[in-house]
């Protein structure tokens, strides 16, 4: 279902006029609109594959969305919102490939689960206000390179982390530390 750029402010919720009811529903785009808020429904979606929000005005993702029980949730595109951070949740959704949540203005992640995704391939999280990197997440996927940006220590996935305040610090170390030489 593709509703993209159709300056849409609110997603139907409730029992009977809820998203979830559509409960074969593989692929929803709703790119490029100026929806604030997802209905919590949302994360009852078990058949959704691909979820695509990018350009909207989202401040949050309801805890569950994306969460255990999305089981074949595979993509989710969040891009270019005004969240501030993720549920813990997103980090059970064990299905997740692929997760885009650059352009925000996120200022944490969650601090455990990030070796249950396993079949995480590409995660970009660049352009948001990270200030610190969780323990586990660093474990996983080790420190951001200081050129790229990019945490390359497990090689089956991607992760892009630029233009944070996490990288610009350490950039900033180690340039001073450079010119103390």
């Amino acid at each position: 279902l593709r509703l993209s750029y159709n300056k849409i402010t609110k997603l139907p919720s409730g029992k009977k006029k809820g998203l979830h009811r559509m409960k074969h529903l593989k692929v929803l785009c709703l790119d490029g609109n100026e929806i604030e808020d997802l209905p919590e429904e949302m994360a009852k979606m078990k058949s959704l594959e691909t979820l695509l929000l990018r350009q909207n005005q989202i401040k949050t993702l309801p805890e569950g969305l994306p969460g255990p029980d999305l089981l074949n949730l595979s993509l989710l595109h969040v891009s270019s919102n005004k969240l501030t951070s993720l549920p813990d949740s997103i980090t059970q959704c064990t299905s997740l490939c692929t997760l885009y949540v650059n352009g925000n203005a996120i200022t944490s992640l969650p601090m455990n689960g990030w070796k249950n995704m396993k079949k995480l391939k590409t995660f970009n999280v660049g352009s948001n206000n990270l200030d610190a990197l969780p323990d586990e997440f660093v474990e996983r996927f080790g420190e951001p390179d200081l050129k790229t940006g990019d945490c390359t220590k497990d090689e089956t996935c991607t992760v892009r982390v630029d233009q944070n305040p996490v990288v610009e610090k350490a950039r900033q170390v180690s340039k001073e530390r450079k010119n103390a030489e």
